[in-house]
């Protein structure tokens, strides 16, 4: 297939085998993994996510939505819970009423959006480890955030 001077493909291929259209081309030495990490770092030079970093935010977007999941459970169940327990306090006559913590609620609900976009943005001009590790690094900042401000709470209230 190559010419045997110079090594040129005859067909016209491109030297780092691609083909003609642009895909790339199968050879024994060209791995597809190899091939879609080439890709990924060239976008991520560019600022842009490839597929492999895209599919790596999508996987810890995944757990960053766990999150924040928990945080809206948090946010509705506080508050029914809190609810309940004043109108039992004023159905037995007592003039007790707790007051509903929006001091806790609020940055629960805004942590985990918030860190995720912040390492998004973060991670736009890295490789695929860096962007990975940024999002390992943001994941276990934000469990860190929401469990002291719960854990704050809790000493605070007890």
């Amino acid at each position: 297939m190559s010419d045997q001077k110079n090594g040129a493909p005859k067909n016209g291929a491109a030297k780092n085998g691609a083909a003609k259209n642009g895909a790339p081309k199968m050879t024994d030495d060209t791995n597809v993994v190899e091939e879609a990490i080439d890709t990924d770092a060239t976008a991520g030079r560019r600022g842009r996510y490839g597929i492999v970093s895209a599919a790596v935010a999508i996987i810890f977007g995944l757990f960053f939505a766990y999150d924040l999941f928990e945080a809206i459970s948090n946010f509705v169940l506080v508050i029914a819970g809190i609810n309940h327990t004043n109108q039992i306090s004023k159905d037995l006559g007592l003039n007790q009423s707790a007051a509903i913590p929006w001091a806790v609620l609020i940055p629960d609900l805004l942590i985990a959006p918030v860190v995720y976009a912040i390492a998004f943005v973060i991670g736009r001009r890295r490789g695929l480890l860096a962007r990975a590790a940024i999002f390992l690094i943001a994941l276990a900042s934000a469990a860190a955030l929401i469990l002291s401000l719960e854990e704050g709470f809790s000493k605070f209230f007890s």
